[in-house]
């Protein structure tokens, strides 16, 4: 079944979401939580672990399977060979593909499964690193061996230039790399870091076609990956990377136009973000990229979650010549966020209406609308909302006008917030801004929170 389930071979499976309910695989993994203790070799234990993972399933007697070979596997792990200690991880990973960790017992045998292989890195293939790196970065594996593993796969991975690599495994290990990097103690020195990147960037890049040969979610990924390690650092770096960096963008840029359709919203919305976060926003091919980008979501905008509508909205906001991709599709967002309201953080409200406010006189009703409808909501819940984001609804508030009897609740509301809180400002973010948004809402200057400088 996980093989026959394999989509970039066989092309889409349908059904797939229904087989976790279907009766005849629940007797088949009763059965084999029976049964368990039977996998004694390391190719059983692998390929149980790998096809759960494959195919995404949960449960308690998932949880159970894992349990057994959580026990049973350790004293065997020297057994393995590489391949099965790689898709052992791989599969773990899978298996907690979430938020919410899905298997608990996957994480300890996680740990063991790495460890062991850490001395064999040296015998591990491409797709073997790359799958393993991704692996410790989706389960979120801590601690000095975790980052040392996690560097050697990546500094392998570089030592051969990206050799042999799959379209897959370049965009796994640009993802892992980043989220490795920007989601606890740095595992790379910052210069390691940016080279990964730009190799990468020149080897997705070696001929015209190639980035042909990725799949809309790889592509994404890979973008991602790059905006994330480098940001706007891109223009302060030397010429020569400045060129690989900026030149793969475009590609990706160009290559989601053309493809656009077969992009998902998030991933529609990733490369938009990324587009913007690499501070190439006003290049020839990222916009003609937001301009499709836009025709779609805007159709379409009932499948787009709301994080994605928001990350559009903050990235279409930094195009210089904003209205004519903006306005259309921000006019779908207000209405679609105010379908909506519930499903929407306050962080997701606040970015929409912050990018949207700048529209200026284009500011549509619709735009208009939502923000009413968020000022009289965010009036009868300031304590729940962040900081930030309730200076940020505030400020849009008052770039658009509105009418004193809207915002004078919410004002009251903030002042009284703080006020309770006690809460002192961080200058670098909310100094500049706090002030306007006071004085602008009604508040009086003795009413305005407190900073510190």
């Amino acid at each position: 079944m996980a093989k026959l389930s394999d989509g970039d071979a066989f092309g889409p499976v349908e059904g797939l979401e229904t087989l976790a309910c279907d009766p005849r695989l629940v007797g088949l993994l009763m059965e084999l939580r029976q049964r368990a203790q039977e996998l004694t070799t390391s190719r059983s234990m692998m390929r149980v672990v790998w096809a759960l993972g494959k195919l995404s399933l949960k449960g308690k007697e998932v949880q159970a399977i894992i349990g057994h070979i959580a026990l049973l596997a350790p004293p065997r792990l020297s057994q393995f060979s590489s391949q099965e200690l790689s898709n052992m991880l791989w599969g773990l990973a899978r298996m907690n593909d979430g938020v919410k960790l899905q298997v608990q017992e996957a994480i300890p045998l996680a740990y063991a499964v790495m460890k062991a292989g850490a001395s064999r890195l040296h015998s591990f293939s491409i797709q073997c690193l790359t799958n393993s790196i991704w692996a410790v970065a989706k389960l979120g594996l801590r601690g000095q061996e975790a980052n040392v593993f996690a560097r050697e796969c990546i500094l392998q991975i570089h030592s051969v230039m990206f050799k042999e690599m799959s379209p897959q495994g370049l965009a796994n290990s640009l993802w892992a790399c980043a989220k490795l990097q920007c989601d606890r103690e740095p595992v790379l020195e910052p210069e390691v870091a940016n080279r990964f990147c730009v190799d990468a960037a020149r080897r997705a890049t070696a001929s015209e076609d190639l980035l042909q040969l990725f799949f809309p979610q790889e592509l994404s990924m890979a973008l991602w990956g790059i905006a994330k390690l480098v940001g706007r650092r891109s223009r302060t770096s030397s010429g020569t990377q400045v060129d690989d960096i900026e030149r793969f963008a475009a590609a990706v840029a160009r290559e989601g136009q053309q493809r656009i359709a077969d992009f998902s919203p998030q991933g529609v919305s990733i490369v938009a973000w990324a587009l913007a976060t690499l501070d190439l926003a006003d290049l020839p091919e990222t916009f003609r990229f937001f301009e499709a980008a836009t025709e779609v979501a805007a159709r379409e905008i009932e499948q787009y979650p709301p994080q994605a509508i928001a990350n559009l909205c903050w990235a279409l906001n930094r195009v210089r010549y904003k209205h004519s991709v903006l306005s259309s599709f921000g006019k779908a967002a207000a209405l679609e966020a105010q379908k909506r309201m519930d499903h929407f953080s306050w962080q997701d409200f606040s970015g929409i209406l912050s990018a949207l406010m700048n529209l200026g006189p284009q500011v549509s009703e619709e735009v208009r609308s939502l923000a009413k409808k968020l000022v009289e909501k965010a009036s009868k819940e300031c304590s729940k909302i962040g900081t930030q984001a309730i200076l940020n609804l505030a400020l849009s508030a008052v770039r658009l006008r509105l009418e004193t009897e809207v915002v004078r609740p919410l004002a009251l509301g903030i002042s009284e917030t703080f006020a309770v809180r006690g809460q002192r400002l961080s200058a670098e973010h909310s100094l500049p801004l706090a002030p306007r948004c006071a004085l602008g809402l009604g508040l009086g200057p003795n009413r305005i929170p407190r900073f510190d400088p």
